[in-house]
């Protein structure tokens, strides 16, 4: 069972706190901690103007979780090409931002905790939303849930 509650981010680790309070791409922060990662268990969906992609990034060299991400990718501002590549492979979505030259922005950023087994394990989280930085359009809604402190701490 699990619960999803705004906990105090004075409880945050200083290495989750690193990962998710910032305005970046998470795609190079946590290859800046982790070394390379990949996207697996990439599920997608097309719903009315969205490209819905839910995957799980793993850290390389380990073949460990390092996080779970849904996104919801707006089909009119996002290039075709990687639309195509989204829905066909299992590339990072920063990654493929970053290879087409797409300068982004984070908005209304905010973290949280989501709490399993009772509260006895956290895990901590983001939701933002991502934007071209030329025009502001939104590109995507992002949610992005690390693995628990423990797990996060021995891939470190």
């Amino acid at each position: 069972m699990t619960s999803s509650d705004e906990i105090g981010l004075q409880k945050i680790s200083q290495l989750s706190g690193a990962l998710l309070d910032h305005d970046q791409l998470m795609t190079p922060v946590l290859q800046a901690q982790f070394g390379e990662v990949a996207a697996r268990d990439v599920k997608h969906s097309f719903e009315d103007r969205t490209l819905l992609r839910q995957s799980s990034l793993f850290q390389r060299s380990t073949g460990q979780r390092v996080l779970d991400a849904k996104l919801e990718i707006f089909i009119d501002v996002v290039p075709e090409i990687i639309i195509q590549e989204l829905a066909t492979t299992e590339k990072l979505f920063g990654q493929l931002l970053i290879e087409n030259a797409i300068s982004t922005e984070s908005h209304g950023r905010r973290i949280f905790a989501q709490a399993l087994d009772e509260g006895a394990v956290i895990r901590w989280g983001r939701r933002l939303l991502l934007r071209r930085r030329t025009d502001y359009a939104v590109l995507c809604r992002v949610e992005e849930l690390l693995v628990s402190e423990e797990k996060l701490h021995q891939l470190h």
